[in-house]
């Protein structure tokens, strides 16, 4: 009797495991933006970073964007080379905010971001842009979400796919909500920690940026079902045994 309850106990924890499947950034790529969140400099003139390294056989066409850890002087995670600049940041419930850091070119007036998850790198599921902020000081320029009919680049910073309209991403398991998007002109910051492709100074002032993804579980009505069943089943087992 022992050992069934606890494997009974142990299926009921895993079955609320299974269904709290976990989602993942994997992909961000910031781009010069027009006054409507398009690609502005286009062709040619462009500006685009991405978290894919440039050397990746299916091809990768932009400079590289860099995370740091918990502030802009915090240490750069996906670096220091080209090769480790991948993302693979898994969301837990609440409010995440990341800060990221690009090789500076002269200034647009508007930046946009999009945002990659679970592994699909050909559909943003969250474009935002907003006005370049010139100040570290409130009220920052208000951010929108990119209209779905306005193109804009997949991960690999060259072709053309369609923005996702919404700062909102929900896979069925949990709902990831944009609530804070801010690109930052080089002399907010006036630091000089980043290349195109290393984490080196390279003579020139970094754009910064910050962002933030509140982070909220959407179980569906057969999931909680299913766990409490499992739950009343486990319990009664247990009450049995501790009578026996």
């Amino acid at each position: 009797m022992h050992n069934n309850s606890c494997i009974i106990i142990a299926a009921s924890f895993a079955l609320v495991a299974s269904i709290q499947a976990q989602v993942v950034l994997n992909g961000a790529l910031a781009y010069s933006s027009t006054t409507d969140g398009g690609l502005a400099g286009y062709p040619g003139g462009q500006q685009v970073w991405n978290t894919g390294t440039f050397s990746d056989p299916a091809g990768d066409y932009a400079a590289n964007l860099w995370f740091s850890d918990g502030g802009f002087g915090g240490a750069v995670i996906n670096g220091p080379t080209d090769s480790d600049v991948p993302i693979s940041f898994t969301l837990t419930p609440g409010t995440h905010t990341f800060y990221t850091h690009a090789s500076s070119v002269p200034a647009f007036s508007h930046y946009g971001l999009n945002l990659f998850f679970g592994g699909d790198l050909t559909n943003p599921k969250i474009s935002v842009f907003a006005a370049l902020n010139p100040s570290d000081t409130d009220p920052i320029p208000a951010f929108a979400a990119v209209d779905s009919s306005v193109p804009s680049l997949r991960h690999d910073g060259f072709t053309f796919v369609p923005s996702s309209g919404t700062l909102m991403f929900d896979d069925g398991t949990y709902q990831v909500k944009l609530t804070e998007f801010t690109w930052f002109d080089t002399v907010v910051a006036a630091s000089d920690r980043v290349a195109f492709f290393d984490v080196v100074p390279d003579g020139s002032l970094d754009f910064t940026s910050r962002f933030a993804l509140e982070v909220t579980p959407v179980p569906e009505p057969a999931d909680f079902g299913a766990v409490a069943g499992v739950m009343a089943l486990a319990a009664v087992i247990v009450q049995r045994w501790r009578r026996a």
